[in-house]
């Protein structure tokens, strides 16, 4: 019976679970694709558990687990991930960011900046506000907010005027709202680190009259030549090393210095354009880098 490697997700028809699937089958594993939805688990006294995927038990435990987002809407299949990566383990299984799922369940941005800033990383200058009367008096126009929890370059917002201020803060509780200083817009890199190591960098462009520059909504992106540009590469890799990551993604933006400053660390990280724009075939090595892993510990 073939190993089987199981790939979680909201949207298990999308780009990255597909690709996963596709370059395990490559290295003979069987790859098996679940939404979060599909899963449904049973646990109770003296340690009793059961996992039941499609309405179907599953009685042998996987090779390897690859977690995708469990966010949409609102984290609310992030219980049935921890649940299964709960089960997962005890039963052996390899999992690709095993750990830094463990110690943030939801890393949401407020969280991610905070450790950033803790490890004084270079990031841009935040502000988290308790009431939005304070957000108002105090906010220095223009600026971008982000709201806690987003992806794919939703909620986040460049505020130029403070009618759209008010517009904002009319949709999203100001609790819970990250304000930024804004930087040099347009254009940033995306650095995929895997195993602690950059693998490569693409450049994100943002499209004529949008702010964010996320491929998935509607970016541009071209290989970036990384081992050009040393500080970018230590950065993402120190950043990733910080979070324990296996496979992220590390967005950095330069300042008006010229310097990188950290934008983001994506544990979801999505690599269509990544793989379109470098050439590097992400899912492969992702892959192989689970094999090498199962392999250490066996």
């Amino acid at each position: 019976m073939k190993k089987t490697i199981a790939i979680f997700s909201s949207n298990p028809h999308a780009y990255a679970p597909r690709r996963f699937a596709e370059e395990a089958r490559k290295k003979g594993f069987s790859a098996a694709t679940f939404g979060y939805q599909e899963a449904d688990l049973y646990f109770a006294a003296k340690g009793e558990r059961k996992i039941f995927l499609k309405e179907k038990k599953i009685t042998e435990p996987f090779w390897g687990a690859i977690f995708r987002s469990s966010r949409n809407p609102h984290h609310i299949f992030t219980p049935q991930r921890d649940c299964l990566l709960n089960f997962f383990l005890q039963q052996k299984t390899i999992v690709l960011n095993q750990i830094i799922y463990q110690k943030w369940p939801v890393l949401d941005k407020i969280t991610e900046h905070l450790v950033l800033s803790q490890n004084k990383l270079p990031i841009a200058a935040s502000w988290i506000f308790g009431s939005p009367s304070r957000l108002k008096e105090k906010i220095k126009l223009p600026a971008v907010l982000k709201f806690y929890l987003g992806s794919h370059g939703s909620r986040v917002f460049k505020i130029e005027s403070s009618c759209k201020l008010e517009k904002i803060l009319a949709c999203f509780p100001a609790e819970n709202l990250l304000v930024q200083e804004i930087l040099p817009e347009g254009e940033d890199l995306r650095v995929i680190v895997l195993g602690g190591k950059a693998m490569g960098a693409m450049r994100k462009r943002a499209a004529p009259g949008k702010f964010v520059t996320n491929y998935s909504a509607g970016g541009s992106v071209s290989s970036y030549n990384l081992d050009s540009d040393q500080p970018a590469k230590i950065l993402a890799e120190k950043t990733a090393k910080i979070f324990k990551a296996d496979f992220c993604g590390i967005d950095l933006m330069k300042d008006a210095q010229g310097k990188w400053r950290v934008l983001e660390v994506n544990t979801d990280c999505q690599f269509e354009g990544f793989e379109k724009a470098t050439g590097i075939n992400v899912a492969q090595k992702v892959i192989e880098f689970l094999i090498k892993q199962k392999n250490m510990v066996e």
